[in-house]
């Protein structure tokens, strides 16, 4: 029998990982260049809310969603690759989200929060998670999640400290480099979407 203890760091290094903090350090930064430190800051704090609330909300109610409304994971990635993709797209031609007054508040929902943060990877090891310790494993298993999610704050308040005085140079070769691992992810969540519909064919 899998001991809580054990219950509660399998939880905690799945999520921590598919989180994925240390790149998005960079990732967010580049998507706010034109925030000062405490402006960032206050994002990321914004941005782990959003992404805390879509982990909690997608735990109670995701699988009841998925299967009431026969909704695939397929089409759950094919979901992320359609929000990862634009984004990541002005990163590397250099069109910063901000432009667009009516959004320029709104980064830490989308697309910090949600899909950078929490998206369809997160969600997936969330029902994976639920489905294999199931209720006995419920309490390790969600605090592991939660140590995960204010690990992953520690990490890109940190970040975002250290390298914050990045020149307006090298913020725009950070950009371009992690734009492009974006659009690779975004990329790759439509392989995984296609594969898995055509497993289902």
């Amino acid at each position: 029998m899998i001991s809580s203890l054990q219950i509660f760091l399998n939880s905690y290094a799945s999520i921590f990982f598919i989180f994925n903090a240390f790149v998005n350090i960079f990732i967010i930064i580049s998507f706010t260049p034109h925030m000062n430190l405490k402006q960032r800051l206050n994002t990321v704090k914004k941005s782990i809310f959003v992404a805390t609330a879509a982990v909690i909300m997608f735990s109670i109610v995701g699988q009841l969603m998925l299967d009431g409304l026969k909704v695939t994971m397929a089409a759950m990635k094919f979901t992320g690759a359609i929000l990862v993709g634009p984004a990541a797209y002005n990163m590397v031609v250099g069109h910063t989200i901000d432009n667009d007054g009516e959004h320029k508040g709104d980064l830490h929902f989308f697309p910090i929060g949600v899909p950078t943060l929490a998206g369809p990877g997160v969600f997936t090891a969330i029902l994976t998670i639920i489905k294999q310790e199931g209720a006995n494993g419920l309490i390790p298993s969600s605090l592991g999640v939660v140590a995960a999610i204010i690990s992953v704050y520690v990490v890109l308040n940190i970040g975002c400290r250290l390298f914050s005085k990045i020149s307006p140079t090298y913020m725009r070769m950070m950009s371009i480099f992690f734009g492009t691992i974006l659009l690779a992810l975004s990329a790759q969540f439509f392989i995984d979407g296609f594969s898995m519909m055509c497993k289902c064919i």
